[in-house]
């Protein structure tokens, strides 16, 4: 289909050559000039170029700004595919210019667009997300789908790199959808491929090679080189990951071979990164550096500023290995200036790794433990955000198939299989934990590991101050104490993440029977004072003529008391709680847990009950306390909602099934 359209406007073109002076004439021929040049651009590049500085030298001779920005924005768009950043950014805004002097809504919405990429390429995330969203705006009211399309795509990049995965995402499978719709194979498996990137940073590698493959596939369909190479040079990636070192390394080599073959600086600069990357985890260093170095000037010359950052630490990860400390931290430290320029918490975070990394190499374990705390901090900070709609969406999946499980019960029920009805039941809970297990299992492991972190940092500090000399034993001993008292911290802290978790995904065994709530109450808010320190106050305003609930005493216990317990965490141990019983009209029995702490934020009300969501500082909470509770309650029929958050207080709402001799 593309070369029949070439051979047609070659025909035309060739039917305007003798007379080609004329303002009609020479305004066709310029038109088909640049319409040619933008389809040979990518294959036949030459002879683009030649068509375009023909169309260029026409435009300039009639003096028309629509040609002459016609002109601009093919030859923008071609240094943009070398990489040539610098002069595809003057070319594309001198045709903005003239887009915006004459008013060509749909050439300015194309402007937008490419500036958006080449501000994205430099690092400016903010100027590109604000071309790009122009973009969209302007495409989708003229209805250019293909365009709004290639907007999305590099929306998608731009979150990608700020490490806001859910928003890169949604982006690109709304790009992936319209390509796919539009039967753009080519741009299609470039969706394919971001995608599949994105899910590696998720450490999701069986997804993302499933990705990766089906991209190549569409690229060796239609035989697009560039995209073979990115294809074959991120499956090398998994499996360096996988530690396959000889199967990378030869995906890598095939990749080089077709950037040389298209002399196309970015993927002979990317390939080259790869092997040194490649040879870093085989630990050949000095090969390493042959690559890297090299991949850094042509990244340089390109003006790809973030991928400049990635090859300094490479370069830096590397004279770390070498033990050449000075000049590991002068790269690693220019590495975290740089990322933090170009907004890239990916960089940021592998600079922080290797900093802690160098400094417990020198033995100054002080300065390592300072790095490994922010590493933790930004790594906690893109795991909330990256995943946060990821878990919503497959709590969204859970739920839908929950219902149809409950509808089956539900007919089951009518044909007298009481019995069956309790085994699917189970089968629901268990399914809903294993979902919601495995989407917990990076987050529970971040909450594991930073404090079992700290905890061996603290003790490694110990044992040089033993082989060292004291100035005296008193200092000794405050030091030795000060880092106990932080490992017995940290201990506690994952002794509780694990404890919650047990308490999770363990099915107990229910002893459901008719209970006075109200002492149900009493006895928890008893067990709180005993435990709860400080001036904090627990209220207790029991109804006196409350029926009998139907409910497991023990999960009942553990929620109130859970929720009083964040009450307390809220008002630091200075606020007061009241737990009000209720005779509710939609014949459950109600407890209803307030505290004056500060509002929960409106953002997080649906959240809170999610596992791992939790709005306490860093290291004061795992996240599973209310979740725990709602699947607890749930097992009988009961739930645990926020009925109301401001200024004044926070109200935690508890509706228990009544008990049917109660009704």
């Amino acid at each position: 289909m593309a070369e029949e359209r070439v051979k047609q406007l070659e025909t035309r073109l060739s039917t305007l050559t003798d007379d080609p002076d004329t303002d009609e004439n020479g305004l066709n021929k310029v038109d088909i000039l640049i319409k040619l040049a933008f389809k040979l651009y990518r294959n036949q590049p030459e002879k683009a170029w030649s068509y375009g500085e023909e169309a260029m030298r026409l435009a300039d001779k009639l003096g028309s700004e629509s040609a002459k920005a016609g002109v601009d924005l093919f030859f923008g768009t071609f240094h943009l595919t070398k990489g040539e950043i610098d002069e595809a950014q003057a070319f594309i805004e001198q045709a903005l210019e003239l887009y915006t002097r004459i008013g060509s809504r749909e050439n300015i919405g194309h402007c937008h667009m490419r500036l958006g990429g080449i501000h994205k390429q430099k690092g400016k995330l903010d100027k590109a997300l604000q071309y790009t969203n122009s973009g969209v705006k302007i495409m989708t009211e003229l209805g250019e789908k293909k365009a709004v399309a290639d907007c999305y795509n590099i929306i998608a990049l731009i979150h990608d790199e700020r490490g806001d995965y859910s928003e890169a995402l949604e982006f690109h499978l709304k790009s992936l959808s319209i390509r796919e719709e539009l039967g753009e194979v080519r741009t299609a498996a470039m969706s394919l491929t971001n995608i599949g990137l994105l899910y590696e940073r998720l450490t999701n590698y069986d997804q993302a090679l499933e990705y990766y493959d089906r991209a190549l596939d569409s690229f060796n369909q239609i035989g697009f080189k560039q995209g073979i190479a990115a294809c074959l040079a991120n499956i090398g990636n998994i499996y360096d990951i996988r530690e396959e070192y000889g199967k990378a390394l030869d995906n890598y080599l095939k990749a080089l071979e077709r950037g040389k073959e298209l002399d196309d600086p970015r993927v002979i600069a990317s390939c080259l990164g790869n092997i040194g990357c490649n040879y870093i985890m085989q630990e050949e260093y000095d090969k390493a550096i042959e690559y890297v170095q090299p991949s850094l000037k042509l990244f340089e010359e390109i003006g790809n500023k973030i991928n400049v950052v990635n090859c300094i630490l490479n370069l830096g990860h590397i004279y770390l290995k070498q033990k050449k400390f000075d000049i590991a931290l002068e790269q690693l430290q220019k590495a975290v200036k740089d990322s933090r320029k170009l907004e890239s918490k990916h960089s940021e975070l592998k600079a922080f790794e290797y900093l802690s990394a160098l400094y417990e190499d020198k033995g100054e374990p002080e300065k390592a433990l300072e790095y490994y705390k922010q590493f933790s901090a930004l790594q906690a900070k893109v795991f909330t955000e990256g995943n946060a709609e990821q878990m919503a969406r497959l709590k969204a999946q859970y739920e839908t198939e929950k219902k149809e499980r409950e509808a089956e019960i539900y007919r089951l029920k009518t044909v007298e299989l009481e019995r069956l009805v309790e085994e699917r039941t189970a089968e629901v809970v268990r399914s809903a934990k294993l979902a919601t297990i495995g989407v917990m299992a990076a987050g529970i492991a971040h909450q594991v590991n930073n404090p079992v972190g700290i905890a061996l940092m603290n003790s490694g500090m110990l044992r040089r101050m033993l082989y060292e000399e004291v100035a005296s034993f008193s200092d000794f001993r405050a030091k030795s104490l000060e880092l106990l008292d932080e490992v017995e911290n940290e201990l506690r802290r994952t002794r509780k993440v694990v404890k919650d978790l047990l308490a999770f995904a363990r099915d107990k065994e229910l002893s459901i029977v008719p209970s006075d709530v109200n002492r149900v109450v009493k006895s928890t808010i008893d067990l709180a004072r005993r435990h709860m320190k400080g001036g904090f106050t627990i209220r207790a305003s029991l109804d006196k003529t409350l029926p009998l609930a139907s409910i497991d005493r023990e999960s009942t216990e553990q929620v109130i008391l859970n929720v009083i317990q964040n009450a307390y965490d809220a008002t630091n141990g200075g606020g007061n709680a009241t737990v009000k019983t209720v005779k509710s009209k939609k014949r459950t029995v109600d407890i209803e847990i307030s505290n004056n702490g500060p509002p929960i934020p409106e953002d997080a009300w649906e959240k809170i009950f999610e596992p791992l969501y939790t709005t306490k500082p860093e290291g004061k909470g795992t996240g599973l306390g209310l979740s725990v509770g709602a699947m607890m309650l749930g097992r009988f029929g009961g739930r645990i909602s926020l009925k109301a958050s401001n200024k004044n207080k926070t109200t935690f709402l508890v509706e228990l099934p009544q008990a049917k001799e109660s009704r």
